[in-house]
């Protein structure tokens, strides 16, 4: 996972972190983590995640904002069961120039008996706004609401086949297919304005793994792009670099790469990111780990 810790599928609600070859299997009682990314970022691409880590298609450019990611601590904590407690991420950023105290952001996100998430609160400043979840019988996440904002989930065979997502009564509709062993196949994605995006995407058949996705992106206008994102792992199965490409309307065309290094014992140490609007400008910027502290049963 990102940070260098992933949960463990057989025992639910533990996670394991390998640590000079040492396996440490929880229920973890608590995660912290420090990072620091002291780059000027002038340009971005950023993905909008429902509460359940689904993916909503989103891109945002905020070419010349002069922003700096401070500082990021995130905490976790677990019931004595093993379920989840709470979370709490609190993060720092600011203007050239500016105390990032003044910006500094806080959330906690609240989980029921069964550890699915209800409700989420997060704040750039004082006032916390606050969203909450509603789940099937299946404990499949529903409905998120929280403000102008809706998203409703419909399910077939388990798997999500729909996403309706409402803010301000402008609707974003995204369909999902799948291949017949109940991978996302295709994507299917219609914006308030009228434009569409397709995702096709391609797997490692031995492995699993996600290879490739092919996106066409039509708007209102009949304007195009082609975006292509290409994934490369290492020999234990780690993704070493992560490539999107996008081509057709020149307002349109991006270029984005991630690097990832790792330790001896193949933790994350290292994501290295390097962009190019229209390949006339490039900027970097370098994340490192700067120390993790787990505690165990």
């Amino acid at each position: 996972s990102r940070y260098g810790w992933r949960t463990d599928p057989r025992v639910p609600n533990k996670m394991v972190e390998s640590r000079n070859n040492a396996r440490l299997v929880g229920p973890v009682k608590s995660v912290r983590e420090y990072f620091q990314d002291s780059t000027i970022t002038a340009f971005s691409q950023a993905w909008r995640f429902s509460p359940e880590g689904l993916r909503i298609g989103y891109r945002q450019w905020d070419a010349g904002a002069g922003m700096v990611w401070a500082d990021t601590l995130t905490e976790v904590s677990w019931h004595a069961n093993g379920g989840l407690n709470h979370a709490i991420s609190r993060n720092a950023f600011l203007d050239v120039g500016v105390d990032p105290s003044d910006l500094s952001a806080k959330g906690e996100f609240r989980w029921d008996e069964h550890g699915h998430i209800t409700a989420l609160r997060y704040s750039m400043d004082k006032d916390f706004a606050t969203y909450t979840s509603q789940y099937n019988a299946q404990g499949q996440l529903e409905n998120w609401q929280g403000g102008t904002q809706l998203r409703t989930i419909t399910y077939q065979n388990a798997l999500p086949v729909s996403m309706v997502y409402t803010v301000s009564e402008a609707e974003y509709r995204t369909t999902y297919t799948y291949d017949d062993r109940g991978r996302t196949a295709k994507i299917r994605e219609e914006l308030p304005n009228g434009s569409v995006q397709i995702t096709e995407i391609v797997y490692d058949d031995a492995a699993g793994r996600r290879l490739e996705a092919f996106s066409k992106y039509q708007d209102a206008s009949l304007e195009s792009m082609v975006e292509v994102e290409k994934v490369l792992y290492n020999e234990h199965g780690h993704p070493i670099e992560h490539i999107h490409t996008a081509t057709g309307d020149p307002a349109l065309s991006w270029f984005r790469r991630y690097t990832y290094t790792y330790d001896a014992q193949n933790n994350w140490t290292q994501r290295t990111t390097t962009d190019a609007w229209d390949k006339s400008d490039t900027y970097g910027e370098t994340l490192e780990v700067l120390s993790r502290v787990l505690t165990y049963h």
